[in-house]
């Protein structure tokens, strides 16, 4: 026989367990515990929303957003990126604690500078891109007649009867293809940036992973209670009343539908990033208006209902590296706008030409993930956690592309800990 009594107070000390798991996670001394010591509370891990950069669902912008804690500013970048800067220099680059600080201080004024522009910095990206433009055709032109034909020629297997003998799926020919354009593109530009010594960081220094492994593990709320939490709570509030001697109908209906904390597991499919040293400034600082009062859509429903599967999940925070390396700061990430649910069935939301498409919030959603995906396993790997906020932003830049169309991004970080501390088994 199980002595319910006791197994009840096992359960409250978990709970008491939990809400000290935020404080027990930032006094451990290395990220490989902390990682490790998230995911301890769970012994089949956490039942986690799984996000696949892949798979992201119609409609899902709203939740993407909320999710993140995001503010979205569509057709505009941040001030630091106009090529006529008044101190006409290129994104700054973060090389110490005290430089950091010094940035962020008088990040505001340099933004809103009254000094007279330079153009040295559009007369040398004009320069590059003459320059650049007769490679770049060429490579598409080799990539069209030989690359892109030889991905078509079939192997000598027998199809079903011998190992690796499938006929590949439409999505994974395109994927397939854009890499391997993707990567070429990258080759001939990063090449003669290089060469040519122009750019805000030094391409020589730098390190560029191929597929690279980005996921990233948080927890958010408050978010509705789901089928199952709501039944599990009305058994257990059943069993409270049936030993108080109450009738075990009378429930208490706002305990039982209360908001909780839902954990988050995103996995990213990027197709290349670019590694340095030193990590870029912040684009704002904490005080203004879109990280203090930009408009962040409340969406607290059940995500299953937008298509995204929820199972056990140990969290994983990676930012496809190793940890401890030196050049840790990822600058530059090319994502993939592939869909694996482009479906005959589905085809209008995807289809720029129909007036139901979605494609547009579908890129907006897959580079605000990455962006925060990438962003958060960084402040994981400096120390910090999904539980505990970094102490200075983290910043990251963003391409989402099939080959042909671009769309570009950046993203950063103020905030990791966006749980509603309302933990409970």
């Amino acid at each position: 026989m199980i002595d319910l009594t006791a197994f009840i107070r096992t359960l409250y000390q978990m709970s008491f367990f939990q809400a000290k798991l935020v404080d027990f996670v930032k006094s451990l001394d290395t990220v490989e515990e902390k990682l490790y010591h998230i995911n301890k509370p769970k012994y089949y891990g956490w039942q986690s929303v799984v996000i696949h950069a892949k798979n992201i669902q119609p409609t899902s912008l709203d939740f993407v957003q909320y999710a993140t804690n995001t503010t979205s500013i569509e057709n505009e970048l941040p001030a630091i990126y106009n090529l006529k800067t008044p101190s006409g220099k290129e994104l700054d680059l973060l090389e110490g604690q005290e430089k950091r600080n010094r940035l962020i201080n008088s990040l505001e004024v340099n933004n809103h500078s009254r000094a007279e522009p330079s153009n040295a910095l559009e007369v040398q990206a004009n320069e590059a891109c003459e320059k650049i433009e007769p490679y770049i055709l060429d490579f598409i032109l080799d990539f069209e007649a030989g690359i892109e034909n030889s991905l078509e020629v079939q192997n000598d297997k027998i199809l079903y009867r011998e190992v690796g003998a499938r006929p590949k799926s439409i999505a994974k020919e395109k994927e397939i293809r854009t890499n391997a354009f993707v990567w070429g593109i990258h080759k001939v530009i990063a090449s003669h940036l290089a060469r040519m010594n122009i750019g805000h960081l030094s391409l020589n220094d730098s390190t560029v992973d191929y597929l690279p492994r980005n996921e990233a593990f948080w927890f958010r709320g408050p978010m509705d209670a789901n089928k199952n939490l709501v039944m599990k709570r009305e058994g257990r509030e059943r069993y409270n009343n049936r030993e108080k001697g109450l009738p075990i109908h009378q429930l208490d209906q706002e305990k039982i539908h209360q908001p909780h904390d839902r954990a988050i597991q995103f996995i990213g499919n990027a197709i290349l990033q670019l590694r340095t040293k030193n990590s870029l400034a912040p684009f704002l600082t904490k005080e203004d208006d879109p990280c203090t009062d930009g408009y962040v859509p409340e969406f607290t429903y059940d995500p299953k209902y937008l298509g995204y599967p929820r199972f056990g999940q140990f969290g994983t925070n990676l930012s496809g590296h190793w940890t401890g390396v030196d050049k840790g700061s990822c600058h530059l990430q090319i994502v993939s706008s592939i869909q694996n649910n482009e479906m005959s069935h589905n085809s209008t939301a995807w289809d720029t030409n129909s007036q139901h498409s979605d494609r547009p919030d579908m890129l907006t959603s897959k580079a605000i993930l990455s962006g925060f995906g990438q962003c958060l396993a960084q402040a994981c790997f400096q120390g910090f956690s999904p539980l505990n906020d970094p102490i200075n932003p983290l910043t990251n830049q963003t391409i989402v592309t099939d080959g042909q169309r671009w769309k570009f991004a950046v993203y950063q970080l103020n905030k990791t800990a966006l749980q509603g501390m309302k933990l409970e088994v």
